[in-house]
């Protein structure tokens, strides 16, 4: 981002330091200021001559003019590693959520979105020794949901409400629970507010209850939420959401584990659908199956309902954070290049592997003419996709999405790997589509996977094992 310094003076009345960090020239007006371009430094500089004057400094909320630098740092930051935005058309957008209870969700939960191939995300709390949910579960497994597709938000260091603790309670519980995560090696996208127990009624655990957008803006606890995170989630503005939002703070959900049925969240979805809204739904899976509640099977049955309406392009599945940066667009990232096959030949450059196994076939695709036919060998046709921290791309979901089919036999096993290059140590995905059988009709085959934080290059890689040969079409891997 640049700022035209001699723009800044006049809306602000402030003067750099000499010291502040500046490249390129301002040939605007003439004066050859130059730009200012680095934010951290911005902030620096400036913050204590805006302080001084009351106000001035009354304008910009919490945090003064550095939180507000900081903020702007963070949102586009955020943006920048979604792709900018992420194209719906005009679809609804489904997230799924889950909050708490870490032993059911990996017991329970985790194989039936796998399964799905569906993204998602969990607010976890940093520690494991204060919450009976969060008992058996390692760490290592809980990288292992955020490879298989399942982003993490923080949800406070232990779910518990932080008033005796005064300000350093808030510290731990808001700023240090997002440290601590990220030392487990996964990105944190963002706050998901807790709904903790008081511990001094009628006083209110964070000294709000984040029920108003206001609340983000007037109180201590807003003020860290907003100075740490890029996103959040709290209780504010009911479960709907337009597409897009301008809002990246406060939004709330809908719980479908706790006193709701089956019948009335596919009512919501439907609401969603015909409405074209944005909808998160949030679940306990500890609490799936108590009276009451919907039952693990009701759950399963939802998650079908969801991937119904996806495969029939009425609704979009996005994470948390992809949600967010929904619009009515059809622009979206795409990592994997020419992956309809179109306009190219066999032996095309943006592949390797082809030998004698893999060929560009010219009619029958699923939605043009070309495809890619594979005989019944153990080979592997790959695509490297670089260049991914400069996009702050390390750290996000995407969903491998493709069309199979089996060509010389009655089925065929799809396989797809997801690997860190050039090295497999951080990633390494070696998947089987479904139950291990791809029909010899065109079949959808999708899963969801994190590239983890410090990754530069991701390997994509087609092929098959056991059964006949294999063709693939239309194979993206989109950010969601």
């Amino acid at each position: 981002m640049t700022v035209n310094r001699s723009d800044f003076q006049r809306r602000f009345k402030a003067e750099p330091d000499s010291g502040d960090r500046f490249i390129g020239m301002d040939t605007d007006d003439g004066s050859g200021d130059p730009f200012i371009t680095d934010l951290a430094g911005m902030a620096g500089g400036l913050a204590p001559l805006i302080a001084v004057d009351t106000e001035l400094s009354s304008r910009f909320g919490p945090g003064g003019f550095a939180g507000n630098v900081q903020r702007l740092d963070l949102a586009e930051r955020a943006a920048t590693s979604k792709g900018g935005s992420i194209g719906v058309g005009n679809k609804a957008v489904i997230s799924l959520r889950f909050d708490d209870y870490h032993d059911a969700f990996q017991a329970n939960i985790l194989p039936l979105l796998i399964a799905r191939g569906l993204p998602a995300g969990f607010a976890s709390i940093d520690s494991r020794v204060d919450q009976p949910w969060f008992s058996t579960t390692t760490w290592d497994q809980v990288r292992n949901w955020n490879q298989r597709g399942v982003e993490i938000w923080s949800h406070g260091h232990d779910h518990k409400d932080p008033t005796p603790d005064g300000d350093a309670g808030l510290v731990e519980q808001i700023v240090t629970s997002k440290a601590m995560l990220e030392a487990q090696g996964m990105k944190v996208q963002g706050w998901m507010q807790p709904g903790a127990t008081p511990v001094a009624p009628p006083a209110v655990p964070y000294g709000v209850d984040m029920t108003q957008i206001e609340h983000l803006y007037t109180s201590r606890a807003g003020q860290l939420i907003l100075g740490t995170y890029p996103l959040s989630c709290t209780d504010a503005l009911g479960s709907f959401r337009t597409i897009p939002t301008a809002l990246r703070h406060g939004l709330a959900h809908s719980t479908v584990s706790d006193g709701v049925s089956y019948a009335s969240t596919t009512n919501l979805i439907d609401v969603a659908i015909r409405d074209r809204l944005a909808l998160q739904l949030m679940c306990h899976a500890g609490n799936l199956g108590q009276p009451g509640n919907m039952t693990l099977a009701e759950f399963a049955n939802l998650l079908d309902y969801i991937v119904a309406a996806w495969d029939a392009g009425t609704v979009e599945v996005l994470t948390p954070s992809g949600m967010m940066f929904a619009d009515r667009s059809t622009n979206r990232l795409d990592l994997f290049r020419r992956g309809d096959f179109e306009s190219i030949s066999t032996n095309d450059t943006n592949f390797a592997g082809w030998g004698s196994t893999f060929t560009v076939e010219t009619t029958g695709g699923v939605s043009g003419n070309n495809f890619l036919r594979g005989t019944a060998t153990g080979a592997i046709l790959s695509q490297r996709v670089p260049v991914l921290r400069a996009r702050l791309l390390d750290g996000e979901t995407f969903v491998f999405d493709a069309w199979a089919r089996a060509n010389s036999s009655t089925y065929t096993t799809t396989r797809i790997l997801l690997q860190s290059y050039p090295t497999t140590t951080a990633l390494n995905l070696d998947l089987f589509h479904g139950a291990g059988t791809t029909p010899l009709t065109w079949t959808k085959v999708r899963f969801a996977f994190t590239i983890p934080p410090g990754v530069d290059e991701l390997l994509v890689g087609l092929g098959r094992t056991g059964g006949g040969g294999c063709d693939w079409d239309e194979v993206h891997v989109y950010k969601v």
